[in-house]
């Protein structure tokens, strides 16, 4: 007897679902990107980012300080500096100016965290149904804060002025000059602007990523 009547017809895969429209969560995605980043820069978060850099630009010196230290060694095992005689930045300068590197980045990567946290649990508590909602809540939550983008050449001309200042500054005015802008301290700022020559004001602000007055 024929095992036919018995046979089944072979089950079909259903089709695969419609792969979402990436647009929508895209357009969202970058709504929430944006209210981070204008939280962090309204709590001075870029500010921190500018002091970490020059505390860098610091270590950096330092760093080439050692090296030519240990090269003299190298040449000359009984080398002694001369009397009066100073390197740009000592080993405590250095070790000062990697705590301030390190302090100001680990503050900055934290700020950015709880900038994230607080977009997010503001979504949770109040889901918005579509985009515009989701942009009432953003635009309330970070109060109109403009967020301050910095171009690549900006950046550029920031790190170039800090080098600048680096090599003509002392390392306690430098450390100064980071401290000024973590605080976003105007009066401290047109104080340390107007004990330097005219020549080296224009270098101060845009090491700050700021346009001179």
């Amino acid at each position: 007897m024929s095992n036919k009547q018995f046979r089944t017809a072979p089950s079909e895969k259903p089709a695969p679902a419609p792969a979402p429209d990436p647009g929508p969560v895209s357009a969202r995605d970058e709504l929430v990107k944006q209210a981070v980043a204008r939280l962090f820069e309204a709590r001075g978060g870029t500010q921190l980012v500018k002091a970490a850099r020059l505390a860098e630009i610091c270590v950096e010196g330092a760093q080439k300080c050692r090296e030519a230290d240990n090269r003299r060694l190298e040449e000359e095992p009984m080398a002694m500096r001369a009397k009066g005689e100073r390197p740009i930045y000592t080993v405590s300068e250095g070790r000062l100016h990697m705590r301030d590197m390190v302090r100001y980045s680990q503050e900055a990567a934290r700020l950015q965290e709880r900038c994230e946290r607080d977009v997010r649990e503001a979504i949770e508590m109040t889901p918005p149904r579509d985009e515009r909602e989701l942009r009432v809540l953003l635009e309330r939550l970070t109060c109109g804060a403009k967020v301050e983008f910095m171009l690549p050449e900006n950046i550029e001309a920031m790190e170039t002025a800090g080098r600048e200042l680096a090599a003509t500054l002392k390392p306690e005015a430098l450390r100064e000059l980071a401290q000024i802008s973590v605080l976003r301290d105007a009066d401290r700022l047109q104080a340390f602007v107007e004990r330097h020559p005219p020549e080296m004001r224009v270098k101060i602000f845009t090491a700050l990523g700021l346009h001179a007055a």
